[in-house]
Parts: structure tokens; sequence; C-alpha cells
């Protein structure tokens, strides 16, 4: 039996479609939208508010659990209430199925991943990347891919233990390297760094 159905559009007849939000606020513009089939036959639109990014999905699991990402935005839904089983908090922006049933790796904000199963996130990696991640991709046991390091202005390889989040090797981020620095050129490199590059980014 199908439960659910990702809309173009809001549905410009038939019942009123139902808002759902982190903070309950009523939207009246279009978001991402789905409609939902009840097991008693009856079916009602949801009208999700969207997140900071372009990710737009739904992933169903094999216990049926249902996860709505709208805007990068997660909530878990059950088709036969209008209000979400929760809401998980998180800017993400990629979805990436793995060999083991039921884990989704995340990507978010480009800046560090989590890992999502049927009781939400499983863990989440420390901040791999000052402003970019690429390349992410499931490899055995490993998660691998590439971080910008603001500081050498390049990508550098990172790699993750696919079961606990734990960085194994790599990353772009490196906090510690700019606080071992005298005080004022510290600030000076956060400043450029921290702040500059929220303005200049990386090609990914």
């Amino acid at each position: 039996m199908k439960r659910y159905e990702v809309l173009d559009v809001l549905p410009a007849n038939g019942p009123m479609w139902i808002s759902v939000s982190k903070d309950n606020t009523q939207l009246f513009s279009q978001g991402f939208v789905v409609k939902f089939f009840k097991q008693d036959g009856t079916d009602w639109v949801a009208n999700f508010k969207r997140g900071a990014t372009q990710l737009n999905d739904v992933v169903e699991l094999s216990d049926k659990t249902i996860f709505v990402f709208a805007g990068g935005a997660i909530y878990q839904m059950d088709p036969d209430k209008i209000i979400p089983i929760r809401i998980l908090h998180g800017n993400y922006d990629q979805i990436i199925a793995t060999p083991i049933k039921d884990l989704y790796i995340l990507s978010d904000s480009f800046v560090a991943l989590a890992a999502m199963d049927s009781g939400g996130i499983k863990w989440r990696t420390e901040r791999l990347a000052w402003d970019g991640l690429r390349s992410v991709r499931v490899d055995g046991n490993s998660i691998t891919g590439e971080a910008y390091d603001a500081i050498d202005s390049d990508w550098k390889e990172f790699e993750v233990d696919i079961n606990t989040g734990e960085t194994l090797r790599g990353g772009g981020f490196r906090f510690e390297v700019i606080w071992k620095e005298p005080k004022m050129y510290r600030i000076f490199r956060l400043l450029r760094h921290g702040v500059m590059d929220l303005f200049v980014k990386p090609k990914r």
C-alpha cells in the first residue's frame, strides 16, 4: 500500500493542507509538499516548512519509518498522524545510502557528517571542514571524502568510521593549529578564514 506521494504544488481543491514546521507556524506559501495515505483509506496533504538547503526528499525504512527532508530539515512522520513524531535538528544537504540496512549518511551544512537510522540520528562527527565537503562515499566500514581546509586553501582527504562516526584520519578543520599561534596572528587568521570564507565559497 502506498503511504505517501510527493506533490509538485499545493492542491487547489479538496481539504485544506496542513502546515508542518519546527516552530508550529502556519505556512501561507508553498514548502515541500507531501500527500500521506492513512490506513483507513483517507489522505491528507502536508506542507513542510523548508530549511536552508536544497535537499527535498522522502526516505522510508524497512520498518515503515518515514523521514521527510524539507530543505534539509528532517521530520519523522506517521501517515496516520498530522503532527511529526519527532523533528531532527540539523541543516542537511545530502543523503548517502549505505550497505547497512536502514542506515543513511547525511552531510550536515557541508562541514560534518551524521548517521541516521530508524531511531533518528545515531552519531555525528566532529567538524571536518571549514566550509565544504565533497566526494563523500561509503567504502566498506569507512566513509571517505574531501574536506575544505581554509588555512591552506586546499581540499584534504578524510576517513570516518561508519559504525561510530570517529574520525580515523584527515579532515580540513584544524582549529588547534591556529590556537597555538601568537595571539595577534591567531586573531588575524580567524578573522580572515572564519569570516571572509563565509563570502568566498570553495569550489565543490
